[in-house]
């Protein structure tokens, strides 16, 4: 007696929803990017915040266990010996992957942007994701996934000449969204010389909309300095270092933004 297709496909058995989920939280990024396109079931699990955060988790704790480092050199194409920064960076941005006892590393991911920007900043990083902020454009990578995303410019600066704006990156933790932070110039009084500075946030990752700026409601007490990244520590904060190059009563400390409540605490 045969069987009809109708009667296997009702025998199919189906796995338990919490199975699928211990199973998927076990897998690399590469494989899950794949296997979002199993079903929009599949696809709208993998994309929920909660399943990412328990993601990262697991791999946070797999990574203590067997622990590597992400390595990413700067590198001139030449070198002008007047320069106070460098203007002449390579426009390959390469990812290195060193894993610990090993003897050499392994390229994880790079590409040529030729020509689109002269200098780059330090880097920032969160939860595996890397911030490149350049003289031109920023540009968040995921080395895992070879996915870069290109964030807009700034409509709000009013700095002219050719100025870094101080830019950082970090995870909300109340939302796990990702955003990056970016102040930027109004003007610049004719006396003191200290600059009116605004912040403006754009959020990035799973469930957000396509990026833009946004700017957020109270502006910073004091101007940051140009040309260096903010720096995030877990908890929800990023750092910027004060610019004190102008102002009567210097303050010892850093400037801290918090990401959940886009607030501006002295640290």
């Amino acid at each position: 007696m045969k069987t009809s297709k109708k009667q296997k496909k009702a025998q199919t058995t189906q796995l338990p929803e919490e199975l699928v989920l211990e199973i998927l939280i076990r897998l690399p990024v590469k494989s899950l990017r794949r296997f979002k396109c199993v079903s929009k079931a599949w696809r709208a699990t993998i994309s929920d915040p909660y399943f990412i955060g328990s993601h990262l988790h697991f791999s946070a704790s797999r990574w203590e266990q067997n622990p590597s480092l992400l390595i990413t050199p700067h590198t001139l194409d030449r070198a002008v010996q007047s320069e106070n920064w460098p203007t002449t960076f390579s426009s390959n941005i390469r990812f290195y992957r060193w894993q610990q006892g090993a003897s050499k590393t392994r390229l994880v991911h790079g590409r040529d942007f030729d020509g689109e920007f002269n200098s780059v900043c330090l880097f920032a990083h969160c939860d595996g994701l890397v911030l490149v902020p350049t003289d031109t454009k920023v540009y968040l990578f995921n080395p895992a996934t070879r996915d870069v995303v290109t964030l807009p410019e700034t409509s709000r600066d009013m700095m002219e000449g050719d100025v870094n704006l101080p830019v950082g990156f970090g995870r909300d933790p109340r939302t796990g969204m990702y955003k990056v932070v970016r102040s930027f110039f109004r003007s610049k009084h004719p006396e003191t010389g200290i600059y009116d500075m605004g912040m403006e946030v754009c959020t990035v990752g799973s469930g957000s909309p396509s990026p833009c700026w946004r700017e957020v409601a109270v502006d910073q007490p004091y101007p940051v300095a140009g040309w260096i990244t903010a720096q995030s520590i877990k908890g929800g904060g990023v750092y910027f270092i004060i610019d004190t190059s102008c102002l009567e009563l210097r303050p010892r400390g850093l400037l801290r933004f918090t990401l959940a409540d886009e607030w501006h605490p002295f640290a």
